[in-house]
């Protein structure tokens, strides 16, 4: 089984427990889907920069699949890059 997701998405929502939503839109065919994951960071303290993104930033996350406690998909998060608001527009690691 393969586990390693790299995902190009946008912030949402921060949830309890050291969780955030992530969104990104898929475009098949002419019309736009959009998916939603919960992803924990590694480190998953709520002072952590992950969790201080505005919601919209774009992101790129690199990890892996796993289960919440209820059994649901998750994304934990490992690495993750967000696109700079400057001049340069360049992604940045955290």
């Amino acid at each position: 089984m393969i586990s390693s997701v790299t995902l190009v998405c946008r912030a949402e929502e921060v949830l309890e427990n050291g969780y955030r939503m992530v969104s990104f839109d898929n475009f098949n065919d002419g019309e736009a889907k959009t998916f939603r994951f919960k992803v924990r960071y590694w480190n998953s303290s709520p002072n952590c920069k992950f969790m201080s993104f505005k919601d919209g930033t774009l992101l790129v996350i690199m990890g892996s699949l796993a289960n919440d406690d209820s059994g649901l998909p998750i994304i934990v998060a490992e690495r993750v890059q967000y696109l700079d608001n400057g001049k340069e527009r360049i992604a940045k690691d955290l």
